[in-house]
């Protein structure tokens, strides 16, 4: 997936920038995204809105499983 999408519209993510043009992070980075991740209200939202997009992927699962049986079935 596209990270603006996960940052913006899923909320799902933080933005980290680059460091180069070859699409890397900095080591500082990547410390302060995780810190702030882990430390702050922003970082507490994703955390929780990621908690229940992992409850929808279960979710669809067990769907797709079951419908994926009944056709199996008919």
């Amino acid at each position: 997936m596209n990270s603006v999408f996960l940052v913006e519209e899923m909320k799902v993510g933080l933005a980290v920038k680059l460091a180069d043009a070859d699409d890397f992070a900095s080591a500082t980075e990547l410390e302060e995204r995780v810190t702030e991740l882990m430390n702050s209200n922003k970082g507490e939202a994703v955390r929780e809105r990621a908690k229940a997009f992992q409850g929808f992927d279960l979710l669809r699962r067990e769907l797709l499983g079951f419908l994926m049986a009944a056709d199996f079935e008919m």
